[in-house]
């Protein structure tokens, strides 16, 4: 990251957004000042912080300062992080459960042309189908067709299509305004995918209801626990001890409980 004033400002912050899972190493930096006319450069590393993709590649970055004479300003830019950042090349595969097709009014594009950045040394200049594998272990098909303007995404899970779509997209569409094309348009000739949008919904939904049960169950466990030790405490205090009567067993049963909750709601 690059600031650059044509006068002098103080109070410089900058502040770094992007979409989570991922995440920056730094968010915010400070700089008393910048000098008229100089810059100043930053170096930023953004990985992915979860075991799930995020929804968009996009990113924020905010400059606030004060010129001379007090007064506050801001200005914004938004950047693109790379694909590959969250996924790699793999060998593609032939099937999988869920396929959409995407249709373009334009002659069909190589995907090795579009996609450069996934292509070995080895690879064909005119290849047609690329395999792409996310971080978080989904394996997503991308097929451009030889004869015709259609182009298939093709992925096991439904959720983990919409990255490569939209990349897939927005890279024809970048590509045909270098060929000076001005009617480039993308469609979607099929219905809408609403059945498996609705059974994500209601699986999201039921996380977290699951969730909510496993925290109020861990919150009584807790307390059961609490109390299982002020009774050891209060016995073990006793300059007359009498046996546990199985508190000791109580005690470890319930810590066993109280582990397995936390396992299950950081899964959900």
């Amino acid at each position: 990251v690059t600031i650059w004033s044509r006068f002098s400002v103080h109070d410089v912050k900058l502040s770094v957004c992007v979409q989570s899972p991922l995440a920056v190493t730094q968010d915010q930096l400070r700089f008393a000042a910048i000098e008229s006319g100089t810059s100043r450069d930053v170096t930023l590393s953004v990985f992915l912080k979860e075991n799930f993709p995020p929804a968009d590649l996009g990113g924020d970055a905010a400059v606030s300062y004060s010129i001379p004479t007090g007064v506050p300003r801001i200005v914004r830019c938004t950047f693109s992080l790379p694909l590959n950042l969250i996924c790699q090349p793999i060998q593609p595969s032939k099937n999988a459960v869920h396929k959409i097709t995407i249709d373009t009014n334009q002659p069909p594009v190589s995907l090795s042309t579009i996609f450069s950045d996934f292509l070995g040394e080895s690879d064909d200049e005119q290849i047609n189908v690329l395999g792409f594998k996310l971080l978080s272990g989904a394996t997503i098909t991308l097929l451009a067709s030889k004869t015709s303007s259609r182009y298939r995404v093709q992925c096991d899970q439904f959720e983990d299509i919409w990255l490569i779509t939209k990349e897939l997209i927005q890279r024809l569409e970048e590509y045909f305004v270098r060929e000076g094309t001005k009617d480039f348009r993308c469609m979607f000739p099929g219905p809408l995918p609403l059945q498996e949008y609705f059974q994500l919904i209601d699986r999201h939904f039921e996380l977290r209801i699951n969730a909510e049960k496993y925290k109020e169950l861990l919150s009584e466990r807790a307390v059961q626990y609490r109390a299982i030790q002020r009774r050891l405490l209060t016995h073990f205090k006793d300059k007359t001890p009498t046996p546990l009567r199985n508190l000791d067993t109580l005690l470890d049963g319930t810590y066993r409980q109280e582990r397995t909750g936390v396992v299950v709601i950081s899964l959900d």
